[in-house]
């Protein structure tokens, strides 16, 4: 039995047509893949041998149709011809699909390798990008620091450095030599530490000071190990410049501390000695008929014990423990009242010259202690301008002061009325000018200067809460600028002067006065100038002693005149246990040195009656007379 053979042929024509469809499909999809990943190695493979496959594919199916085709219409011939190149074909097409089967090791071998550079390439970026956000993040750490921070490697070559170090050396720049940078240098520096650190390695930290910055810097240098792994030397400077100022101006209060404190036991202990030799010999000198030849030995004596009165109170000022009593004052008249003095105290061929500003400010002040800094200036300007010049003294406000204590070092801000005393002179050396004012330093020949008198000012204006500054060019002059706290305004001016005065002989009276002393020379010379002026007069030579007398007496006494500093009482508890017996007890008190007893910082307080040693009966009989007459008690 014959198997019909049309289903076989009709069997193939479909599966070629298919065959050929799916061909065309692989082959745009090929395209498409080759649009998408064109740079792909291993999808331009795929491409081609989709290609090459798709192709193929079309020629032998494409063989199968057309020779069902002429078979069907007896086209047998055509076909015998055309089958040697259908063959051909697709023996063409499937050697090069066996090449592309024998090298697509190779090709997966050329993936794998460019896929291996490319994840090389790509971790030597994220490597890159990791070390330069490192970097920069290493960099805004230093820069922030306010530390300036540099490394040296071992030929003095700057390879690193801070912003900080850029602010100190604009000029610095990577590979620069270090001793050129910071110390102007042509060649290493003899104190050069770069190879003791790197051979040693260790740190070492050492004060230094930059060429052209005047600064002091604590260095830290200390080896490290660089990126590249060369041993290099890390420097840190830090500025301490402030540290040391804050250093000095400590240094120089527990100096003035010590000198204080010695000048008040001092003051203390001499001015009780002068205290009964001006007295006495005032005394005696009353007695005395005008022309007695011994008059004029005393007054030699009362001479000489001013005198040293005198260097104690300079003592006291310099060393800021002088007694102030200070009211409101206004500068201009004070300087206006002291022009006739000051114009005896310089040379003929000196101009002095007055700029006040109007509606200056009010300061609180002790009048005595501003016409000694004046009286001081002006001598020290004087002494400055041998052959002549202009002396000039200005006073005005300022309310925005910023600037920094020359003296002291203490930042000055604020409301301020400024003083200031200039001449034309020669000037003042910078290193004079660091020590200016420093007790005793002087450049003056012998016998022409104590080297107090600068001091004094110094002392005296920070006594009064205030500030000194000097400015001064060569061979152009001197400016002594002084700030002092402003005061409010008062419906009026105290003048404190005004009321000193007695006019004609002294103030006498009878009351009742209990002296209290613990020196005997000065109990005895008190007791005995009260006597002279008719009071009645008890005397105590020590607190306790004194309070039995007042707790027995006190309906007839009037006044205690004590002193102030006296062993385990002072005189400040006397008078308040006095009080409480008797609260309209009058109150003085008397002493070369107070001791912050009655004084706070050297400000008298408010509300008492002082008179300071030594004083003469001139003195004390005025004061004794206002203490009485006044209506102001003392509240201890």
């Amino acid at each position: 039995m014959n198997t019909p053979w049309w289903p076989v042929v009709w069997v193939d024509i479909l599966g070629s047509l298919v065959v050929v469809f799916i061909a065309f499909y692989a082959i745009h999809l090929a395209f498409r893949l080759k649009k998408i990943r064109g740079e792909d190695v291993f999808a331009n493979y795929l491409f081609m041998l989709t290609l090459v496959i798709g192709v193929f594919a079309v020629f032998r199916s494409g063989g199968h149709l057309v020779k069902q085709i002429l078979l069907a219409y007896n086209y047998v011939e055509w076909w015998s011809a055309l089958a040697p190149f259908s063959g051909a074909g697709n023996t063409l097409t499937f050697a090069v699909i066996f090449a592309f089967s024998i090298y697509y090791r190779k090709v997966g071998q050329l993936k794998g390798e460019m896929d291996k550079a490319a994840f090389d390439l790509a971790a030597s970026k994220a490597m890159v990008a990791v070390t330069e956000a490192s970097e920069l993040r290493m960099r805004a750490i230093f820069d922030g620091m306010e530390d300036a921070v540099y490394v040296v490697d071992e030929d003095f070559k700057i390879i690193f450095y801070n912003r900080k170090m850029k602010e100190l050396f604009p000029q610095i720049s990577s590979q620069d030599k270090c001793y050129k940078v910071t110390m102007g240098r042509e060649g290493r520096c003899e104190e050069c530490k770069l190879h003791k650190v790197l051979l040693d390695k260790r740190k070492i930290l050492r004060e230094f000071t930059f060429v052209g910055i005047e600064k002091r810097f604590d260095l830290l240098e200390l080896p490290m190990d660089w990126i590249d792994g060369r041993l290099v030397k890390l420097t840190v400077a830090r500025d301490i410049s402030e540290q040391k100022a804050l250093e000095a101006q400590l240094a120089h209060s527990q100096k003035m501390e010590a000198v204080g404190t010695l000048a008040g036991g001092l003051a203390h202990d001499i001015n009780n000695m002068l205290t009964p030799i001006i007295g006495h010999v005032e005394m005696a000198r009353r007695k005395l008929s005008p022309d007695d030849l011994m008059i004029a030995r005393f007054e030699a004596i009362g001479k000489c014990a001013k005198r040293a009165s005198s260097l104690i109170s300079q003592v006291l000022a310099f060393s800021r423990r002088q007694i102030l009593d200070p009211t409101l004052v206004d500068l201009n008249q004070r300087v206006t009242e002291t022009t006739s003095m000051l114009k005896h105290l310089v040379e003929e061929n000196i101009a002095l010259e007055l700029k006040l500003a109007d509606d200056l400010w009010l300061i609180s002040a002790d009048s005595g202690q501003l016409e000694q800094i004046l009286v001081n200036l002006a001598v020290n300007a004087r002494d400055a301008m041998p052959t002549g010049g202009t002396l000039l003294i200005e006073t005005l406000n300022n309310k925005d002061v910023s600037t920094y204590c020359r003296s002291c070092g203490e930042r000055i801000i604020g409301p301020y009325v400024v003083l200031m005393v200039s001449d034309s002179g020669a000037g003042i050396d910078q290193e004079v000018c660091k020590r200016i004012f420093e007790p005793y330093f002087t450049t003056k020949g012998v016998n022409k200067g104590t080297g107090l008198g600068l001091s004094m000012v110094d002392g005296i204006v920070h006594q009064h809460g205030g500030h000194i500054n000097l400015y001064s060019e060569k061979d152009t002059g001197t400016t002594f600028k002084i700030y002092l706290p402003s005061a409010d305004k008062p419906d009026e001016v105290i003048d404190i002067l005004g009321d000193n005065a007695f006019p004609g002989e002294l103030p006498v009276g009878k009351e009742t006065i209990l002296v209290v002393e613990d020196n005997e020379d000065v109990l005895q010379f008190t007791t005995e100038c009260l006597m002279e002026l008719g009071y009645d007069v008890m005397g105590a030579s020590c607190p306790d002693r004194a309070l039995d007398i007042f707790k027995k007496k006190h309906h007839d006494i009037d006044m205690i005149l004590t002193d102030v500093v006296m062993g385990a009482k002072n005189g400040r508890q006397l008078v308040r246990e006095a009080l409480q017996i008797n609260p309209q007890l009058r109150s003085m008190f008397m002493s070369g040195y107070t001791d912050n007893i009655i004084a706070h910082h050297g400000i008298m307080e408010k509300g008492l009656f002082f008179i300071n040693k030594p004083f003469n009966p001139g003195d004390l009989a005025v004061m004794v007379r206002k203490t009485l007459d006044s209506e102001r008690r003392f509240s201890a």
